[in-house]
């Protein structure tokens, strides 16, 4: 949490933008793209996905994953608290198929700062050799300073046709998948901290519901993972624990569009480009 960001930080209106938040190495095995793959809802039987022996590449949204703490970063840099942030957008552009395992140096900086009224949002790309990945955090209470309002560009949806399938989303998911990815936003297992937020228990990372999404709807439409090369999605609603997803696809011979809704809510909507 940040203290007295008010009288210890620049005011939003005065920051020169990109801003800088530096650099950080990160590194993982394997390991960790294998349980990140079961995590997000890949099968026992995908080895190409789950196993050491065949898997040749990470599932192109760990990347994402690999980038996260530069929100965090972002958050102490200019000065706000992030237990009632939320995660809206994410993109992600894959210069080659993401390594099984790997280092990299990655750098991050904010690009981008919407004024909404009463709320800010704050747009970080944090890139590296291997990819670029770009995540919209909407932080409450920290708007209102006279800058630039912005709009939100519509995603593309699957037709009325589209075919769709349920995905289950377990009661421990949130708790699994937050040791996997090390996405420790406190939303995801904390009661209190859910409900100071607006909800009524931990809800699903996003990232979470994304990449369960993604494997989902290439699965679906036989789209090879490591062939991926860009990534855009916006979340719209949170996803409550023990609750299906309802994933909805259309497939373009280079393009794929995917939705996915709870309980007659839309919470995510993407496109995939190879």
């Amino acid at each position: 949490m940040v203290e007295n960001a008010q009288t210890t930080h620049t005011p939003l209106g005065e920051l020169t933008l990109p801003l800088g938040l530096g650099t950080k190495s990160v590194s993982y095995g394997a390991r960790d793209a294998l349980l990140y793959a079961l995590s997000i809802g890949a099968r026992p039987t995908e080895l190409d996905l789950v196993y050491e022996r065949e898997a040749q590449h990470a599932l192109p949204t760990f990347a994402a994953t690999l980038g996260l703490s530069f929100t965090q970063t972002a958050a102490e840099t200019i000065g706000y608290d992030t237990d009632a942030v939320l995660h809206i957008g994410q993109r992600l552009e894959l210069r080659s198929a993401l390594p099984l395992s790997g280092e990299f140096e990655l750098y991050g900086e904010v690009t981008k700062i919407l004024d909404k009224g009463r709320a800010a949002i704050i747009s970080i790309s944090v890139s590296c050799e291997a990819f670029t990945a770009e995540y919209a955090m909407y932080v409450p209470g920290i708007g209102g300073f006279g800058g630039e309002r912005g709009s939100r560009d519509a995603m593309p949806r699957p037709g009325d046709e589209a075919p769709s399938v349920s995905l289950p989303v377990s009661d421990s998911a949130a708790a699994v998948y937050r040791l996997v990815a090390q996405d420790f936003h406190p939303v995801h297992i904390d009661t209190r901290v859910a409900q100071s937020a607006g909800h009524n228990a931990p809800i699903l990372h996003g990232l979470c519901s994304l990449g369960m999404s993604v494997v989902a709807a290439c699965r679906a439409a036989q789209w090879r993972h490591d062939a991926i090369r860009t990534l855009s999605a916006t979340w719209s609603s949170p996803v409550s624990l023990g609750t299906p997803i309802e994933l909805s696809w259309q497939a373009e011979p280079a393009e794929l569009v995917f939705e996915s809704s709870q309980s007659g809510s839309v919470v995510c909507q993407g496109v995939i480009s190879l």
